[in-house]
């Protein structure tokens, strides 16, 4: 037989493979700013630092310990995040968003894909997988169970078929047929039997209100697998987190958690000062990067001088040839010039001196006057007796005579005596010619200065190449003092470069110990961390297998605790809702299983990427395998008759009996309003909006109908006014939009708006049903079957206990033939036609 299975699921399992992965994304972890704390909502509003590759309804966690929703989005920066758990838990402003959790759902599929692929099937999984691929048909022992009383025919033939099936059995229960008292009573069934059963559903809420029904069994015996924000408070005693605190071993645990946050605290203590100086080890290498800019800027400035400095050495000037013949010759040249020029100026000087002398007549002319004069003295004296003053003039004018003449002789003494050295020095610088001291010093002159032109120009160049010298010399000498300057600034850079590298070895060494300090206690917390895993594992082990009865979302179902449970009994409710792909989750853990559902609700949500068997629910699939092999609960209790017999013939073929005691029930009359005239005592009203002259909003996706949402309202308000209790009516549209516009103009009732998806499970003494479409002209393909799902309409009109109100413009949705079927059923006697 299963033989069967290995051929067949193949194909289905490398479907799911794709579908699995390109589903998973790349998780993204990003920082944001909360830019809104809703402490009343318990929602936060952040702006992210990068784009979020996420839409709204996607789970996130936020710092790694806090699950939220994305309710709204802006652009791909900025959301608004539902948290399902306390907000005060969040510090600060800063939080981290993390969409790992989006994959949640995929990656628990893949793990059934794995334990398939890899052949880790257990001989159950595989009956259970013959099961639903197989031919076999269902069969069923004969034993009959001691059933309560309370119970109809086809309720207690449906709990005997459950109890005794070989391998799984199907309950299809329409709206209010009593599926979750059925399901209660095969559970309290096999409990006495110390049978173990997984209870699961598509939604919490769904699994919790079978939970409440067991308030008398042992809580002991029960355990609630999930989050603690998605189970009802009610519920919450049995949770995993609540049932630990009881078991024995909690305390410690409690000291280790106690231990672990001690050690984290001091390991956080230690990480900060390995942050610190790990900082400061940054900040020195940053100082030492300048340092090492700084020198090598020095060095190649030292070099680029050096080169330069060395344009600016001294010249040393050559041996000048011609300079230093002119330098000799000048010498020579100069020498003979003096010689012959003394010569010269000597002769010259003796010519004066002979222009100067008197002539011999005039000496010989003195020398008689003298003589003669001697010769009268005598006389000139006697004569004077008388006259003294006449006699020394006589004497004062002989003397001067004697010295005119005295002085004449020592001039013509020395002019001798100058003539004879003259003439020595002219016989030595004329030895063996005669010439002419003046030309010739005047020549030597002439020749001396046609010298001096050659030996100026070299003398200039001297000057030059000595100031050019000199000039760099003062360059040079400035150059070398620059340089030496940046040498020392080098040197005091290299010392402070040293002194960095030293201070970084110390910080390095220090890191080095506080690492090893921080990897010795990491170590020793994650040997706590291993004996709170391990002791946390055997708890929940020893709960798990102490519980009778454990109850989880079809999703929750793959929780790592039941990797390795084998359930006697898997029970399933809401399986219309549970896609064939995921309900293996659940299936994949039990011997036997029994599926509640109604193939004429809600289904599960499509995926494109899958095909249409996959996306089928799995009550469907065996609904249409075995078409004749499943118990239908045919007596419903909620509904006034006039509700369910809509019900019953549009969906059920009039097979759907209403029970005696809700038959009749109905809400007290309203009074007439000025807009709308509605009888309460009647269950079905449709309020016909076709002759009013509005249309909705045709602005992008989805429905937007202002004024029908002002209708809802008015109808609400004439209901809570006459005593009607907010909490007892509930308001329903196909469209998110039209949703929204309700609740604003509702959001200061406490009145219940939402799509058919988030009332399935739920029921109001009151509905009102908003169709939102109102258009002139004819509906697309789409939106007919969008509106007139049969489904969704089913759902839709059995929420409702006592009274059914249906509001829309009956031209559009009359074009489904289903809801104009629903109208005509509804009848014209109940039809309320509104005008402008």
């Amino acid at each position: 037989m299963y033989n069967i299975v290995k051929e067949e699921y193949p194909q289905l399992m490398a479907e799911m493979r794709d579908y699995v992965d390109s589903e998973i994304e790349n998780s993204q972890k990003i920082r944001g700013k909360i830019l809104v704390r809703d402490l009343n909502n318990g929602s936060i509003t952040v702006t992210l630092e990068d784009n979020l590759n996420i839409g709204e309804g996607s789970m996130v966690s936020v710092n790694d310990n806090l699950i939220g929703i994305i309710s709204e989005s802006s652009l791909s920066s900025k959301f608004r995040i539902e948290l399902k758990n306390d907000i005060s838990r969040l510090k600060g402003n800063y939080v981290s968003v993390d969409t790992d959790l989006k994959n949640i759902i995929p990656r628990r599929i893949e793990k059934v894909l794995e334990k398939i692929e890899n052949d880790d099937l257990d001989d159950y999984d595989l009956h259970v997988l013959n099961c639903i691929l197989g031919d076999e048909v269902p069969s069923h022992q004969t034993k009959t169970y001691q059933l309560p009383n309370n119970l109809n025919h086809s309720q207690k033939e449906a709990v005997n078929l459950s109890l005794n099936a070989d391998d799984f059995h199907l309950i299809l229960g329409p709206p209010g047929t009593g599926k979750t008292q059925i399901i209660t009573e095969i559970i309290r069934t096999l409990l006495q039997y110390d049978k173990k059963i997984l209870i699961t559903a598509h939604t919490n809420r769904a699994v919790d209100n079978l939970l409440e029904k067991f308030k008398d069994i042992n809580p002991e015996k029960i355990l609630r697998i999930g989050q603690n924000y998605s189970v009802s408070p009610l519920n919450r005693k049995y949770s995993l987190k609540e049932r630990r605190k009881n078991h024995p071993d909690w305390q410690e645990v409690q000291h280790l958690d106690t231990i672990i946050e001690k050690t984290s605290e001091e390991r956080k203590g230690i990480k900060k000062r390995i942050k610190k100086v790990q900082e400061d080890i940054n900040r020195v290498k940053s100082r030492k990067y300048e340092y090492s800019a700084s020198i090598k800027t020095i060095k190649f400035t030292i070099r680029e001088y050096e080169k330069k400095k060395e344009d600016y050495l001294p010249r040393i000037p050559g041996k000048n040839v011609n300079r230093d013949s002119s330098l000799k010759r000048k010498e020579t040249l100069e020498k003979n010039s003096d010689k012959y020029y003394a010569l010269a100026k000597s002769i010259l000087n003796l010519e004066n001196i002979e222009e100067s002398l008197p002539d011999a007549e005039e000496f010989y002319e003195l020398e008689s006057t003298i003589k003669k004069m001697e010769s009268e003295k005598f006389k000139k004296r006697l004569i004077s007796i008388f006259n003294k003053s006449k006699y020394n003039e006589f004497l004062s004018n002989l003397t001067d005579k004697k010295v005119s003449y005295n002085l004449m002789i020592e001039n013509y003494n020395a002019y001798w005596n100058l003539k004879d050295a003259l003439k020595k020095q002219y016989k030595k610088t004329y030895p063996e010619s005669e010439g002419k001291a003046d030309e010739d010093a005047l020549q030597y002159e002439i020749e001396l200065l046609n010298n001096l032109e050659d030996y100026l120009s070299s003398k200039k160049d001297e000057i030059k190449l000595r100031i050019e010298n000199e000039n760099s010399s003062l360059i040079y000498d400035a150059y070398e003092d620059y340089i030496q300057s940046l040498n020392q600034k080098k040197e005091v850079l290299d010392a402070e470069f040293k002194y960095l590298n030293t201070l970084i070895s110390l910080q390095i060494n220090s890191i080095n110990k506080l690492k090893e300090e921080e990897k010795n206690i990491q170590k020793t917390l994650e040997k706590y961390e291993k004996d709170r895993s391990k002791l946390l594992n055997f708890i929940n082990n020893d709960l798990l297998h102490k519980s009778q009865l454990v109850a989880a979302t079809v999703l929750s179902s793959a929780h790592p605790i039941l990797d390795y449970e084998i359930f006697d009994f898997m029970i399933m409710d809401e399986a219309s809702q549970v896609a064939a792909y995921t309900s293996l989750l659940p299936l994949l853990k039990c011997k036997k299983f029994i599926l509640v559902g109604d193939n004429k609700q809600l289904q599960p949500i499509t995926k494109d990427e899958l095909s249409e068997k996959l996306n089928k629910s799995i009550f469907n699939h065996f609904i249409e395998k075995y078409p004749s092999n499943y118990s239908f609960l045919n007596t419903q209790y909620r509904m006034n008759k006039g509700i369910a017999d809509l019900s019953s013939n549009l969906f059920y073929d009039g097979k759907i009996r209403t029970d005696f005691s809700v038959t009749d029930q109905t809400i007290e009359s309203l009074k007439n309003s000025e807009n709308v005239d509605i009888n309460f005592n009647n269950p079905l009203t449709f309020i016909d909006t076709a002759n009013m002259e509005y249309y909705e909003k045709g602005l992008g996706d989805g429905c937007e109908n202002c004024k029908e949402a002002k209708i809802v309202v008015e109808v609400v308000k004439r209901l809570m006014d006459n005593g009607i209790d907010p909490h007892d009516i509930g308001v329903i549209t196909p469209y998110k939009k039209q949703k929204n516009l309700i609740n604003q103009h509702l959001k200061t009732f406490e009145v219940e708006v939402d799509t058919v998806y988030s009332f399935q499970g739920k029921e109001k003494e009151v509905i009102i049903m908003s169709f939102c479409k109102s258009i002139i002209g004819l509906l697309n393909r789409f939106q007919k079957k969008f509106i007139a799902d049969p489904n969704q309409l089913n759902v839709s009109i059995t929420r409702a206990r006592k009274k059914l109100i249906i509001i829309g413009n009956s031209k559009t949705i009359k074009q489904s033939p289903l809801i104009k079927e629903l109208l005509e059923t509804i009848g014209k006697s109940n039809t309320i036609k509104l005008s402008n």
